[in-house]
């Protein structure tokens, strides 16, 4: 931990050396699931969220301490809560957004060395994820916890309404793990955001007014490319690839996502059913 700049007296350095370090870190909590007792009262979760709000971080940090955090969060809420205490919000929103621009930007950019953008964005996404679960399962009324991640929802909806979709299949990564996000956040921010920065959304030129007819065809076309994908001859008894994925979990929540803003917008869900219903 010293050696990887986790640990209190230890100073940080984003070098190879810190990089090996936080690899054989991220390997031992992956392996031993008593190491997470040894991190955490050792601070190391105060100290990895301390160190991911510093700007700018290479590639290699930002995959390693969300890769970290996201061992350290899985089916522990107390840890949850914890992280929650060290005000990542907006460290997540930043390196979604780099991360997420440059795919933009570069959309077929070289993704063959085992980090890159398109992995940060797949680890950050898998971070918020387990977080967003946590806190929906723990939230009463308000979704004050999930509330705090609202800024998120820009990159997570540029990654899902402007990035082009994985292919053959779209409900493969990154794709897959941004709607796994969206999925748990309720109507209202998604809305709110959607309203402020529907201009990062949509091509160039598009109307606010317009902009719901380009989410609903969007998200029912990711919807119908990969029920086609799965069920070339549309028969459910005769799945496609069910060696490699499971029809449910991989329609599920793109569906849950047309669900909430169907439920919550009335002329989006006019527009879905006229996408997804049988028209008389």
């Amino acid at each position: 931990m010293r050696l990887a700049g986790i640990a209190e007296s230890a100073e940080f350095v984003d070098d190879e050396c810190t990089h090996e370090a936080l690899k054989c870190v991220y390997n031992c909590i992956f392996l031993h699931d008593g190491v997470k007792d040894y991190f955490e009262s050792h601070k190391g979760i105060q100290i990895s969220c301390r160190w991911l709000q510093q700007s700018p971080l290479s590639l290699p940090v930002q995959f390693l301490l969300c890769r970290i955090l996201f061992f350290m969060a899985v089916r522990r809420p107390d840890i949850v809560d914890l992280i929650m205490t060290c005000n990542l919000a907006s460290p997540m929103e930043r390196i979604l957004n780099e991360n997420v621009d440059k795919l933009l930007a570069e959309p077929d950019m070289d993704t063959s060395q085992p980090i890159n953008s398109v992995t940060v964005i797949n680890e950050a996404l898998k971070l918020l994820f387990s977080m967003t679960v946590t806190m929906e399962q723990k939230d009463t009324k308000e979704n004050a916890s999930i509330d705090s991640f609202k800024r998120s929802l820009v990159p997570i909806m540029k990654l899902v309404f402007r990035v082009p979709a994985p292919k053959p299949m779209p409900m493969t990564p990154p794709l897959s793990h941004a709607i796994h996000v969206l999925m748990q956040y309720p109507y209202e921010p998604m809305h709110e955001v959607w309203m402020a920065d529907y201009e990062s959304f949509v091509p160039i030129g598009t109307t606010l007014k317009d902009s719901r007819g380009y989410l609903v065809d969007t998200l029912t076309r990711r919807l119908q490319d990969t029920i086609d994908y799965l069920l070339p001859t549309g028969d459910p008894d005769h799945a496609a690839h069910s060696q490699h994925y499971n029809l449910d979990a991989a329609l599920s929540p793109i569906i849950l996502v047309i669900r909430t803003l169907a439920h919550g917008d009335v002329s989006a869900r006019a527009l879905f059913a006229q996408e997804m219903l049988p028209q008389r």
